[in-house]
């Protein structure tokens, strides 16, 4: 799923039973033409634009990983909606 929201970066959002069952082919092709936001260096970092939900990731466990070229967040679902939030920003 993609969620677009006014004046930020699309994020795309894909949901797995478990986390290692993830491919990045789909996310890969959706970013070449809607590239990652890009963390200069300074403040907060971006808000997470790839998103892998996954029923195995323990809640309040989130971690990231770099995958074929892509950083990908995993999480659990009820760790979801905060990172949905307008004002979101990553832990």
């Amino acid at each position: 799923m993609v969620l677009l929201r006014a004046g930020q970066p699309a994020m795309a959002i894909e949901c797995k039973w478990r986390a290692d069952e993830f491919d990045p082919a789909g996310m890969k092709i959706f970013r070449s033409a809607y590239p990652e936001p890009a963390h200069d260096g300074e403040g907060s970092p971006p808000p997470p634009g790839n998103l892998v939900v996954s029923s195995d990731i323990p809640r309040g466990r989130p971690y990231t990983r770099r995958i074929a070229g892509l950083e990908v967040r995993f999480v659990a679902l009820e760790d979801l909606a905060p990172l949905l939030a307008p004002e979101s920003t990553p832990d």
